[in-house]
């Protein structure tokens, strides 16, 4: 067994033990108990001490008296030495027999124990049936909402969007389809990315487990019968991405674009409006500065991260509202026909 980088430090009775001293004496103290614990005992002429006495060695010898070898060494450090020694054997020679594996197994099974009685409030709170489940990973094409890979390239697995731990429950407007993958790193994440798709109706059951997307309505657009206004972020997200695509990676998923991607930056534009106050015309310049703009559109490639915060304490928005230049471009331009485009049945 190899030395500790360390020994235990009685500071009370150390304090104690050199009330007496100078505080040159101290300082030599303190480092000849640190070389007999790194060395086992210290040299008995203290001219091959690494120390600069100046009369200190007179008072400190008798804290260090001859022992085996004719070194010097002090019996309470080496006592405490010897004590952790076999403190750790013993410890050492528990874990051989199945100790540690014990408590291992015993960490897994409180865990295990957590879990159930989390999963268990949470189905006192509602549940749902197997087909139901099965019909939501159907409706969404067996595809992970963060990442967009689909079975069987990876495992879908029930996400609880607001989680067991913070009182979410097991019924199906709480749940979503998540790759094994994303659903261990989301972490606090409780973001519904589920959306209803334009082109695919759910069943009028799975309709009410989806989240709504008609409850709210802009009151700045220009267009006077608006559909909601995530829908709107939602076709301003899909003109964006669009034209930052050649910024994504090669090899990312965000690279072939898809609901997951347009609709989180809905999400994150439409928070500008319900918390910031911002005004939709606002929301579209700043996105058109931003694209006119080779060093901001570099800097927001995906919508997903406008409300990220700089050193400044401000959002990546904010800041592009402030310092992004409008250039000559038309990136934007006819936004309001982009959107009767998209909703053809609005005045």
């Amino acid at each position: 067994m190899g030395r500790e980088p360390y020994f235990p430090f009685y500071y009370s009775d150390f304090f104690v033990s050199v009330a007496e001293m100078t505080n040159a004496e101290v300082g030599a103290y303190i480092r000849l108990l640190i070389i007999q614990a790194e060395s086992g005992s210290v040299h008995a002429d203290p001219e091959r001490h690494p120390i600069r006495y100046d009369g200190e060695w007179e008072t400190l010898k008798t804290k260090f008296p001859l022992c085996e070898g004719g070194r010097r060494r002090n019996p309470r450090l080496h006592q405490i030495i010897e004590d952790r020694k076999v403190y750790l054997e013993s410890r050492r020679k528990s874990g051989s027999k199945g100790g540690r594996a014990k408590w291992i197994s015993d960490d897994k099974k409180r865990n295990e124990a957590t879990r159930s009685e989390r999963l268990a409030e949470a189905r006192r709170l509602a549940t749902h049936l197997p087909a139901e489940w099965e019909e939501m990973k159907e409706y969404f094409d067996y595809t992970c909402l963060v990442c967009g890979k689909k079975e069987p390239e990876i495992e879908i697995v029930k996400d609880h969007i607001v989680p067991l731990y913070q009182k979410g429950s097991d019924g199906l407007d709480n749940i979503q389809p998540l790759c094994r993958r994303c659903n261990s790193v989301k972490g606090a994440d409780n973001i519904d990315r589920r959306h209803i798709m334009p082109d695919k109706m759910p069943s009028e059951f799975l309709a009410k487990c989806l989240p709504s997307t008609s409850t709210s309505t802009s009151t700045s657009t220009t267009i006077s019968t608006a559909p909601a206004i995530n829908e709107y972020y939602l076709a301003v997200a899909k003109r964006y991405h669009e034209q930052q695509r050649e910024y994504f990676p090669d090899k990312s998923v965000l690279k072939k674009g898809g609901s997951s991607l347009d609709a989180d930056g809905a999400v994150e534009l439409e928070k500008f409006e319900r918390i910031d106050g911002w005004a939709y015309e606002k929301i579209v310049d700043v996105l058109k500065r931003v694209l006119d703009d080779p060093e901001w559109r570099k800097n927001i490639i995906s919508l997903r991260t406008v409300r990220h915060k700089g050193k400044n304490g401000c959002m990546k928005l904010e800041n592009a509202d402030t310092y992004a230049k409008a250039a000559p471009g038309n990136f934007f331009d006819g936004i309001e026909n982009v959107l009767k485009e998209a909703f053809p049945n609005a005045d």
